[in-house]
């Protein structure tokens, strides 16, 4: 398994449980071969994290590839944040995060179930 992470930027997010400024915005790639099969998962997201709550959206592209480097399968998702304790009451820091949010798409991976998160979320 591969897994590779960049910071791609700051962005004003708006979702559900208000406007979070300045959001950190990260690129997630994870790659594996899928175990005795002859093919390779290449999950992309695009993360946000808002300073003192955490992931406050996200949107994953599923890419499943044969030997050949063909398209098998391709999934998308995405869900965003719509309501989440005030800051003081809970919330998950941006900074400590990301050991949380790698664990909860690791989890995602290879279990297929959806991501653990902060607050409520809603898939469209």
């Amino acid at each position: 398994m591969d897994i590779y992470v960049r910071l791609d930027g700051v962005e004003d997010v708006n979702v559900s449980a208000g406007d979070f400024p300045e959001c950190l915005r990260f690129y997630l790639q994870i790659t594996q071969e899928q175990d005795g099969e002859d093919e390779v998962q290449v999950d992309e997201s695009r993360v946000y994290l808002a300073e003192g709550v955490g992931m406050v959206k996200f949107a994953t592209t599923e890419t499943v590839f044969d030997v050949r480097g063909s398209v098998i399968e391709r999934g998308y998702r995405e869900a965003e944040l719509i309501s989440y304790d005030a800051p003081g009451g809970g919330g998950s820091s941006s900074g400590c995060f990301i050991d949380s949010l790698v664990g909860n798409l690791l989890h995602h991976h290879n279990h297929g179930k959806g991501l653990e998160m902060i607050g409520q979320m809603r898939s469209p």
